[in-house]
Order: C-alpha cells, then sequence, then structure tokens
C-alpha cells in the first residue's frame, strides 16, 4: 500500500510493526457476534480463523484469541452495571468508540428504541459479525472494520495485509540468507532459492 490516498492506514500499519518491535506482547483477540455465523459466511469464518492460526505460528503476532460478545446489547446504565455481563458491554464500547487520528472502528449500529405505550427507552448496539481488536500490551491499538482515507478495510483485510508483509519480509530474510550462503559456496547464486512459508490466503 503505497497510494498517497492511503496514508492514514500506512501509517497506522507502521505504528503495528513499532508495537511489534518494541512492546512485550501484540495480541489479536477476534470478536464473534455468534456461535453460529449468518448463511453464506460459515466458510468465510473458518477460513479467518485458519489464517489467524497460521499468522500467529509465522511470528507475525505474539497470541490471539477469540471471544463471542452476543448480538444486540442494550448499553443503559442499569445493564451496563450488571456484573454478568459489565464486561462484554465495556468492551464492545470500546471497540465502538476507538479511533486514533483520521482512523476509526465502523460496522457498529446503534439504535434508540422507545415505547410511548410501556413508557420505557433504551439504546442498543450491535456489533459486526466479525471484529478483529489489536492490543499491544493490553492497550487497544487496532479495531477491523475500521474507516480510514474514506475506505473500510475489514478484518479479512487487515490479516491479508498481514501475511502480506509477513510474506515480504520472509523473502527479503531468504534472500539475505541466499546472499550470505553464496559468499561461502562455489554454487552460482540461481540454484539457491529461499523459501516463503505463509500462504497468500487474501
Amino acid at each position: 500500500m503505497d497510494s498517497t490516498d492511503e496514508a492514514t492506514i500506512n501509517q497506522w500499519w507502521e505504528t503495528y510493526w513499532d508495537c511489534t518491535e518494541r512492546c512485550d506482547e501484540v495480541r489479536v483477540t477476534v470478536y464473534l457476534r455468534s456461535v453460529a455465523p449468518a448463511l453464506g459466511i460459515h466458510s468465510q469464518r473458518i477460513q479467518f480463523l485458519q489464517a489467524l492460526a497460521d499468522a500467529a505460528d509465522s511470528g507475525l503476532f505474539d497470541s490471539y484469541d477469540v471471544a463471542i460478545i452476543g448480538d444486540e446489547l442494550c448499553v443503559c446504565e442499569r445493564c451496563r452495571n450488571l456484573a454478568s455481563i459489565q464486561p462484554t458491554i465495556e468492551t464492545v464500547l470500546r471497540l465502538m468508540s476507538w479511533r486514533d487520528g483520521g482512523i476509526r472502528s465502523s460496522g457498529f449500529v446503534r439504535c434508540e428504541s422507545s415505547s410511548t405505550l410501556a413508557g420505557e427507552s433504551h439504546v442498543t448496539v450491535t456489533p459486526p459479525e466479525l471484529t478483529a481488536g489489536v492490543y499491544a500490551d493490553d492497550t487497544l491499538i487496532g479495531v477491523f472494520p475500521c474507516r480510514a482515507d474514506e475506505r473500510t478495510y475489514s478484518p479479512a483485510a487487515f490479516l491479508g495485509q498481514l501475511l502480506r508483509e509477513g510474506s515480504s519480509m520472509n523473502e527479503r530474510e531468504g534472500e539475505q540468507s541466499v546472499h550470505t550462503a553464496v559468499a561461502g559456496s562455489d554454487r552460482p547464486e540461481e540454484d539457491i532459492r529461499p523459501e516463503t512459508d505463509i500462504a497468500r490466503l487474501f
């Protein structure tokens, strides 16, 4: 991503790679709206989770986990104070309100409902089907889906870019290894080929 119209997301990636160098842990948490995905996206979810595991195994981040956060959540003061669901609601609100400069989370639907007959009103939040939260030393540094540079970046876009960047780094490291090996070998350079072990799934 070298285009000037992607400056904001490019800057975010610079921050991400900096965190992988200076922070103790970079973690990705996948938040699922439901155990049972909507029809038509089950295979995409399985593919995403497999690619996530591959990225972790390749050292592109330190760890990952998966959490179920539910569908439509009431965020009124009384519900937010219920001990059993308070952590989930607070997590969803942090994800929904996350922003960093020109980039902000997207895909969360806030709805106000009221009934004059019942004399009640409340506000609910519905999260995306799948949300990726990126943490550096327990600090939320990124949320996908997000909006930046007038574009929406999905969790799959995040993971796809992560895998491509990791593959490029592996290729560069492999080329360096090739040059080192050739320097002490009588074989021509073209006979020693670096291998890339990250699948390009997106």
